[in-house]
């Protein structure tokens, strides 16, 4: 029998976002995302062979990537561009202090 799936019992999520600029660590994307209230919140620091970053904008968090360890499942199961994550950024900002399920 196969086992029921429940959505609450899933694993954390975060967008996980690639980009070149991304080996450094003052890349402007990182300081974008401090200046913007986002708290880094992970164990290990920034390694320069790696040109992604997972970001939670629910909880405004992010974690540099590391080498060959998943830090968190990421959204879609793929990495976006910092493009495409600013599009979907400005959507919820859009929303920023309403109520849920309000959309005007």
């Amino acid at each position: 029998m196969e086992e029921r799936v429940i959505i609450s019992r899933m694993k954390a999520e975060s967008f996980l976002i690639k980009d070149p600029s991304l080996h450094d660590i003052n890349a402007p994307f990182y300081k974008w995302l401090i200046e913007n209230g986002f708290k880094h919140a992970w164990y290990k620091g920034h390694y320069v062979c790696c040109d992604w970053v997972y970001v939670n904008i629910t909880h405004k968090l992010y974690a540099d990537g590391m080498p060959g360890i998943p830090v968190v499942t990421p959204t879609g199961n793929h990495a976006i561009t910092i493009d495409e994550f600013m599009t979907i950024w400005n959507i919820y900002e859009r929303y920023k202090g309403k109520d849920m399920l309000v959309m005007d």
